[in-house]
């Protein structure tokens, strides 16, 4: 896809999962969130990062990205539907893309709840949101992460779901001091 074609991910078929990890194998469903679970999926986002002030307000408002064309999927127990995650796809171009070249697009906010850890769902996520992402053409997934304390868990996810450090890519964030470094992970789909 281009710049040229920043239309949102729409109209993909959601995706279940079977997911394992310390706290047992569950069925876990991926799909578009909806518009009246906006303000759930937001929570869930703002809670899984333990955010506060004004990078909670960006958190919550999942209106705000869906509105600028991101699309926003959530990650739900298959049986009790409880929301377990959510995950952003920002196309290039669009607002909340920033560190996409043309062809990719940006996986942003990857979030799940501090109880339904360790059970499979970011991975699920991550999946889906390929899937997704590859459904409607894209061609490159980007991600960027944290590592203000180095190498750790989210690191070890990404590269499992067989994306690759970018070091050429990397940055140093500007938004609190010492700025973070930022590593940058890519995927061809």
């Amino acid at each position: 896809m281009s710049t040229e074609s920043m239309e949102r991910i729409t109209g993909t078929e959601p995706v279940m999962q079977s997911v394992g990890g310390s706290r047992g194998e569950r069925r876990v469903l991926v799909e578009e969130a909806q518009p009246d679970e906006y303000a759930l999926a937001g929570e869930v986002a703002a809670s899984g990062y333990e955010a506060e002030g004004e990078y909670a307000v960006m958190l919550r408002d999942v209106a705000a990205r869906a509105d600028a064309g991101c699309t926003v999927l959530v990650a739900r127990d298959a049986g009790s539907r409880e929301l377990l995650g959510t995950i952003s796809l920002a196309p290039h171009g669009s607002a909340w893309a920033d560190i996409s070249h043309d062809g990719e697009i940006e996986l942003r906010m990857l979030a799940v709840l501090r109880s339904a850890r360790g059970r499979g769902v970011g991975e699920a996520l991550m999946r889906g949101a390929e899937e997704h992402a590859r459904a409607q053409g894209w061609g490159r997934a980007v991600l960027c992460v944290d590592t203000v304390d180095g190498p750790s868990g989210p690191h070890r996810l990404y590269e499992r779901c067989g994306f690759r450090h970018d070091a050429e890519r990397d940055y140093i964030g500007w938004w609190r001091d010492p700025g973070p470094v930022m590593w940058v992970f890519t995927k061809t789909l």
